[in-house]
């Protein structure tokens, strides 16, 4: 087989081809290779995958919603929240060392919009792959949608959605009204040509109506993906591990049609760098920098104390800390380099952030490796 990767496990090897899409596994480890080795007929390398880096900026923790689950307990302005100046100096800074993905999110981000839109018009003259605002979308108003098509018609919207019943997602936003002001603001994003994606996040609350949300979202015409609550902040009373294994949530990445897929980036660094920390940073809008929006309990430093430079050394020795050869009962499996675990949602779990995910595949016993195909 030509350009074939070689993973070693502790009880069993996974030889992944990138020609046939397919992981092949063997009873038994091999000795005397590499684990990092390529493999190929003709001994050519393995085309590297381009790493896009993401940058979270958090406008505000003010939000016009209390929805039950949320991670980050928003609801009130904070105090001394930053300037316009400090977030553009820190996207500048991290742009400059690869982070081309920007989302603006809150809180509500709508509650500084005049800071929004001058944002956009800054990250704009950037050459960023991407440029993201995460909004529920209930303040969104005509003359928004205009300023914002007039900065860049490509900018990409994310909201969420919790249920196509309207009761259901009121309940969970603990807002009347709040779900027929999304999908208005919906409709009204696709009619002036924006793309909309949206988060549809299980829990107790709406798990039963999975599937008919699931048919909501495709009529809608929109890009959903779904996800568990992250228990932590107001989502530690809503989360349901049980609930996530039933409807089929594991570590395993997959693509839309359902198959199990696999990155170059994690072939080459799987015991090197964690795969989320290195390729993701949160800046809060009290100043605070965290490696992802979730490891709250992971702070790298604050703008109004520290140099940009050494938080970023600080998100570098986090990314190593947490590579797969460092989690317990990781370090060796197989099946690594396609896994989604995600450390803030196991420490919010087992309070312990090198801890197995207890969504893993092999353990729930949701998937034999002899049946993986890619």
């Amino acid at each position: 087989m030509k350009n074939v990767k070689i993973i070693k496990g502790q009880d069993k090897t996974a030889f992944y081809s990138l020609d046939s899409k397919k992981v092949y596994l063997v009873e038994g480890t091999l000795h005397g290779t590499n684990s990092c080795d390529i493999f190929s007929s003709d001994h050519t390398e393995i085309e590297k995958e381009p790493i896009q880096k993401k940058m979270f900026c958090e406008l505000t923790t003010g939000c016009n919603l209390f929805c039950i689950h949320c991670y980050g307990n928003f609801k009130e302005y904070g105090t001394n929240e930053l300037s316009y100046k400090e977030f553009k100096d820190s996207i500048r800074y991290f742009y400059n060392r690869g982070f081309k993905i920007v989302q603006f999110t809150g809180g509500e981000v709508f509650l500084r919009k005049e800071l929004l839109f001058k944002l956009l018009s800054y990250v704009i003259t950037l050459e960023v792959d991407r440029i993201e605002v995460f909004s529920n979308l209930n303040l969104l108003k005509d003359e928004d949608v205009m300023t914002i098509k007039k900065i860049n018609p490509n900018i990409i919207f994310r909201t969420t959605i919790f249920s196509h019943r309207e009761h259901t997602h009121d309940t969970i936003t603990t807002v009347n009204g709040s779900w027929r002001k999304t999908v208005n603001a919906i409709n009204l994003l696709k009619l002036n040509n924006f793309k909309v994606e949206v988060a549809l996040i299980i829990m107790k609350e709406n798990y039963k109506e999975l599937e008919d949300t699931k048919r909501f979202l495709s009529n809608l015409a929109v890009q959903f993906s779904i996800d568990a609550v992250r228990p932590s902040g107001r989502g530690s009373t809503t989360s349901c591990i049980e609930i996530t294994r039933k409807l089929g949530f594991n570590t395993l990445r997959t693509n839309e049609n359902g198959e199990v897929i696999f990155r170059e980036y994690e072939l080459r660094n799987r015991n090197k760098l964690n795969s989320c920390f290195s390729r993701t940073i949160a800046l809060s809008s009290s100043g605070l920098f965290f490696p992802c929006i979730f490891a709250r309990n992971i702070p790298l430093g604050d703008i109004k104390k520290d140099s940009l430079s050494t938080i970023y050394k600080n998100l570098k020795l986090v990314a190593k800390t947490y590579s797969w050869k460092n989690i317990k009962g990781c370090n060796n499996c197989p099946l690594n380099v396609s896994c989604k675990d995600c450390r803030p949602l196991v420490y919010s779990l087992t309070g312990d952030m090198s801890a197995k995910n207890p969504l893993c595949t092999l353990e729930s016993g949701s998937l034999k490796l002899e049946e993986i195909t890619i």
